[in-house]
């Protein structure tokens, strides 16, 4: 079996589980700040802008292809970091870690909770280590829980592309506003009230 084995725990394989899940959580929360950031900076302004037509943006003395050089490259940072994190919690990497089917399984998760948004990844991690638990109290034939909801998410992209979260966080962000916008006034019961009142004073002077 190739890989690499006892890859050092960078200090933490001495602390409780609770603290590793702790420290985790705290990076994630950080890189997902710094990614929400270049989004709505000027790199992610100009992504945003390209995605409808890239000759437009060029037109005005923007570049695209080094935004999306400079992009790719802290991605690229990004995945190795989080590679690091993997290896050293798990203190063993091997081929079959990263089986080709396995990872696309794990990109159309997080296709289904909406690639756009970090929250993606982190939903995507808790579906695939909760669904598991779930399975085991049910009976045999939904073994395969993972899989199942995994195919219904998948039919649901069809409906709705943007994912579950984006997808949630509009309608929310709908009801909020409708909740938050003020009543109109009865304007068609005032109107017609008015408009009867000089027909009356009419009829009462003939």
């Amino acid at each position: 079996m190739s890989g690499m084995m006892g890859i050092i725990a960078y200090g933490l394989g001495t602390l409780l589980a609770f603290l590793l899940i702790l420290f985790l959580a705290v990076v994630f929360a950080l890189l997902s700040s710094v990614i929400l950031a270049i989004r709505r900076g000027p790199g992610g302004r100009v992504l945003n802008a390209a995605k409808d037509s890239e000759a437009a943006v060029a037109t005005i003395g923007l570049s695209v292809r080094t935004t999306k050089i400079a992009l790719f490259s802290g991605s690229t940072a990004l995945a190795c970091f989080g590679g690091a994190l993997y290896g050293s919690t798990t203190q063993a990497v091997t081929s079959d870690n990263f089986q080709y089917v396995q990872s696309l399984f794990i990109v159309l998760i997080v296709y289904i909770w909406g690639v756009s948004t970090p929250g993606a990844a982190l939903a995507g991690a808790l579906s695939l280590a909760i669904a598991p638990l779930i399975a085991v109290h049910l009976p045999s034939r939904f073994s395969a829980l993972t899989y199942l909801m995994t195919g219904f998410g998948a039919l649901g992209l069809l409906l709705r592309p943007n994912g579950v979260i984006p997808t949630a966080s509009d309608f929310f962000h709908r009801q909020w506003a409708r909740l938050r916008a003020p009543s109109p006034p009865n304007v068609g019961t005032a109107t017609g009230v008015q408009a009867l009142e000089p027909a009356y004073a009419t009829t009462r002077s003939g």
